[in-house]
């Protein structure tokens, strides 16, 4: 029975630390984008983001053992993920605040946890919904007090869309494939799929993508494709199949934190009381989801 519960906490534990490394990953998106948008439109730092992506992990690729009504699902799961999320996030941004966006964000755990208890059967203990509040809470005083207003509704409400995007494609649809199929080859058919429907998308509104640039562009555009697109979607999905959606949402705010601290270290961005006070209240949730806030089956 020890060995059981050891190897129970263990599995968490592991995946708990995946889902952490992903977030951290995903936080150095804002740097990297930065850095790619100096010569590039939005709508080609996200082509190229996931062209090369979904290339890196193409030979990993096998749909030979999904049923019919799993290969629906996974082409569900990429255009979701992919045009759907990101499209709709950017359009978003282009009509509100960063400090806004940013913030939205911040409801993505509470997101997952509503969505893992009304569709997944997940109930989050008290220490479980501590740590959303604590994550939500951090993000705020790490984004500033700034308020959505009314001129930036638009902008907002498409911002939230992406992000309920994001929660049915992880937290309900990717669960339901990661129970049957190992992570890798669910990663590699999502992105892959994904940015097929893209790709046609971007040539439409945008036309090619640029191929002369800078070589710093070149290093910044394969570090969002593999270790910050790639790596962290298969991280992400190696986690959720390990540990309830519920629990898992809590890792996403490291992200904001993670691109704040490189936003002061990289681009000399100031440090204040609220990044320190909203840093230690993001890791404290994400400490106590991983030895808390275990959940419980309905």
């Amino acid at each position: 029975m020890t060995n059981t519960v050891n190897r129970q906490e263990g599995r968490a534990l592991s995946a708990a630390l995946a889902l952490a490394a992903a977030g951290a990953l995903w936080g150095a998106t804002f740097l990297l984008a930065k850095i790619a948008l100096a010569e590039l439109g939005f709508w080609h730092v996200v082509f190229w983001r996931f062209a090369i992506g979904a290339l890196a992990l193409l030979p990993f690729m096998r749909i030979s053992g999904f049923s019919r009504a799993e290969l629906l699902l996974l082409f569900l799961v990429g255009a979701l993920t992919v045009p759907g999320t990101f499209l709709l996030q950017f359009a978003g941004l282009a009509r509100t605040t960063a400090t806004n966006a940013a913030l939205i964000v911040g409801a993505v755990p509470v997101l997952t946890a509503i969505a893992g208890w009304l569709f997944l059967g997940e109930r989050l203990s008290r220490a479980g919904w501590l740590a959303v509040a604590l994550s939500f809470a951090g993000v705020v005083l790490v984004v500033g007090p700034g308020g959505s207003g009314g001129p930036h509704w638009q902008g907002d409400a498409m911002v939230l869309a992406s992000l309920l995007l994001v929660v049915a494609s992880w937290a309900v649809l990717s669960s339901t494939l990661l129970k049957r199929h190992a992570a890798l080859p669910v990663t590699a058919a999502m992105l892959v799929v994904g940015t097929v429907v893209l790709i046609p998308v971007v040539l439409a509104v945008a036309g090619a993508p640029p191929v002369r640039l800078s070589f710093g562009v070149w290093v910044a555009l394969l570090a969002l494709a593999i270790p910050c697109t790639a790596a962290t979607n298969l991280l992400w999905n190696w986690g959720l199949a390990r540990l309830p959606a519920s629990r898992a949402g809590v890792f996403i705010n490291i992200e904001p934190l993670v691109g704040a601290m490189l936003g002061v270290a990289l681009l000399g961005e100031p440090l204040g009381a609220g990044l320190l006070a909203g840093g230690a209240l993001i890791l404290a949730g994400a400490n106590l989801m991983i030895a808390r806030g275990h959940p419980s089956a309905q």
